[in-house]
């Protein structure tokens, strides 16, 4: 099971971690998004669904032509206008979402942290929760 980065005031080790967190501006993107890719009629909810996501945080680290982000802007289309939608193309839809840290996974793997939570994490001293922990143990223990 893959271990994922832990915020530096949880860190028990005190080694230099390998890579600094990224901290993203909690407003986004400014300007406007994107054009969508050229030579097809893009629906409405594609339309708003593209420039929501060019307002989030995460945009500030992708490239306005990125093609995944057309691939991803593709699949979405597809997916939201099938009765049922295809189970692979969700899948692939998921997995570009990942590498652009559409998800809390994904931004922990990529150490993405947004500009109003990362004072979060350092207002909590080192070991407090570990404290809090073996506080509660040990009056578990003498009551039991």
């Amino acid at each position: 099971m893959p271990r994922y980065p832990k915020p530096d005031a949880e860190r028990r080790n005190s080694n230099r971690p390998a890579f600094e967190w990224t901290i993203l501006p909690a407003e986004g993107r400014p300007g406007p998004p994107p054009r969508l890719p050229a030579g097809r009629k893009w629906s409405s909810s594609t339309r708003s669904w593209w420039k929501a996501l060019w307002r989030s945080p995460q945009a500030v680290c992708w490239a306005p032509d990125d093609p995944e982000l057309h691939r991803l802007a593709l699949l979405h289309e597809v997916v939201w206008a099938a009765a049922v939608p295809p189970v692979g193309l969700l899948a692939e839809m998921r997995q570009i979402e990942d590498r652009h840290g559409l998800n809390p996974k994904a931004m922990l793997q990529l150490r993405w942290m947004v500009a109003e939570a990362a004072a979060a994490p350092a207002a909590r001293p080192a070991g407090q929760a570990d404290r809090a922990r073996r506080d509660r143990m040990m009056r578990l223990a003498d009551a039991g």
